[in-house]
């Protein structure tokens, strides 16, 4: 009976049962937010009546049932949150009228069906979240005029087919996320739920300036990594990882100084790590492992000085352990196992003093296990098992409070297995 009342905001509440169907009276309200509560049943199709309502959020209940077509009768709608609920059902062609709107979330559902072409006519449409659904069929191809997009994602669905050039239209792009899995802050969803996109990633996403996120992991993307990505300046994180991408990795990604974590782990990609990549003094993160690349690893990475996370192991990769590893004051983990690396471990990985992971377990190293990885005190795993490595049992190695695992195996040491060990309770196989 409110009729004067333009703002209803209960959010994050514990409010219970189901949403009145009296609400489609309050006709002058422009706000209705009922967030972060735990009403049931469904969406009243009544709220269809409000015309001047700008926000709609029902995000993280417990509704069911399907999207009213009724909603699409809200042309002042700017902002509508369905997310983190349990609806079903497909997403109504009716909301592709809504000129006004600049937020559409639906993620956190159980929506099926193809997402609606008509979507496309959202030209004011800034953010666009369909994630951790049921979708099926392919991404549309009018979503390239969504000029004013910022952010995308439809990570966590069953979608298929390629990715449509016409994605490389949206200059205004920031986030991009096509990607299979994922967990949400609230609730776990089903694993089952897989994109399935194929053919190659599009060179048109070059055009994305504004771009600082782009993944798409977990897909089955065949192709080479394309060199134009190197155009986008300003991207943070680039997830390319579990697909099946071919090639040598760009030398145009040592451009991107302001990228911050690169995962291209899990692929088919073969030569070498671009020694472009000494320019990426921001990257804290280079995931690389599981390709078939070869070649030395370059010097030049010890000049990364914000890396925290290198991941080179199950690869192919010769020659030594460079020295300016060394240099890598951040690094937590440094994974090199499963190489064909020759030569001894470097004692200047001893000056490593946020290592937490070491691992180098089937190569060819030989020669002695240094000393210095005694001064690692926040060392948890050791793994060294399936080298050529020769000498003594370092009894240094007793002074790794921090050690969880050390593993040593199948290797030429010989010698007494120092008692110092014997007071750290780790989990040991020499």
């Amino acid at each position: 009976e409110l009729q004067a009342l333009k703002t209803l905001r209960i959010g994050e509440n514990e409010l219970t049962g189901v949403i009145p169907t009296e609400l489609g009276n309050l006709r002058a309200l422009t706000s209705l937010q009922l967030y972060v509560n735990q009403f049931t049943g469904q969406i009243p199709s009544e709220l269809g009546e409000l015309q001047a309502l700008k926000t709609l959020s029902f995000f993280g209940n417990e509704l069911t049932g399907v999207i009213p077509t009724e909603l699409g009768n809200l042309r002042a709608l700017t902002s509508l949150h369905l997310d983190v609920n349990q609806f079903t059902g497909q997403i109504p062609s009716e909301l592709g009228e809504l000129q006004a709107l600049k937020t559409l979330n639906f993620y956190g559902n159980e929506l099926t069906g193809a997402i609606p072409t008509e979507l496309g006519n959202l030209r004011a449409l800034t953010s666009l979240h369909l994630d951790d659904n049921q979708f099926t069929g392919q991404i549309p191809s009018e979503l390239g005029e969504l000029q004013a997009l910022k952010t995308l994602s439809f990570h966590g669905n069953e979608l298929t087919g390629a990715i449509p050039t016409e994605l490389g239209n949206l200059r205004a792009l920031t986030w991009l996320q096509l990607y299979c899995i994922s967990v949400l802050h609230i609730r776990i969803l089903s694993q089952t739920a897989n994109n399935k996109l194929t053919s190659i990633v599009p060179t048109e996403l070059g055009n994305l300036l504004a771009l600082t996120k782009l993944e798409m992991r977990i897909n089955q993307l065949t192709g080479a990594v394309p060199s134009e990505l190197g155009h986008l300046q300003g991207m943070t994180d680039l997830y390319l990882s579990f697909n099946q991408l071919a090639g040598k990795v760009p030398t145009e990604l040592g451009k991107l100084q302001s990228l911050i974590r690169l995962f291209l782990h899990v692929n088919d990609l073969t030569g070498s790590i671009p020694p472009e990549f000494v320019n990426l003094q921001a990257l804290e993160s280079l995931y690389l492992n599981g390709n078939e690349m070869t070649g030395t690893l370059p010097t030049e990475l010890g000049k990364l000085q914000a890396m925290k996370y290198l991941s080179l192991d199950h690869s192919e990769f010769t020659g030594v352990v460079p020295t300016e590893l060394g240099s890598l004051q951040a690094l937590i983990t440094l994974h090199l196992g499963n190489n064909n690396l020759t030569g001894p471990i470097p004692s200047e990985l001893g000056k490593l003093k946020a290592l937490k992971t070491l691992s180098m377990y089937q190569n060819q190293l030989t020669g002695a296990v240094p000393s210095e990885l005694g001064h690692l005190q926040a060392l948890e795993t050791l793994s060294l098992y399936h080298n050529q490595l020769t000498g003594a049992v370092p009894s240094e190695l007793g002074k790794l409070q921090s050690l969880e695992t050390l593993a040593l195996s199948s290797n030429q040491l010989t010698g007494a297995v120092p008692s110092e060990l014997g007071k750290l309770g780790v989990n040991t196989s020499i």
